[in-house]
């Protein structure tokens, strides 16, 4: 058996947030210092999408 985990991770040293996924850091390896985040906050996106909903009267 094994364990996968997904979530944001706190680094005790710095207190910069960094994004895991499925067990492994995403991150940028030309520039490591964009993929830590000062606040939680820098990594949440919201995504709306919305539709044209139409009814048929029989």
């Amino acid at each position: 058996m094994s364990t996968s985990i997904t979530g944001y991770f706190q680094d005790e040293d710095t207190k910069k947030w960094i994004k895991v996924h499925n067990g492994a850091a995403v991150f940028n390896p030309e520039n490591m210092a964009d993929s830590w985040g000062a606040r939680l906050e820098d990594f949440i996106k919201i995504k709306l999408k919305t539709g044209v909903y139409k009814y048929f009267k029989k």
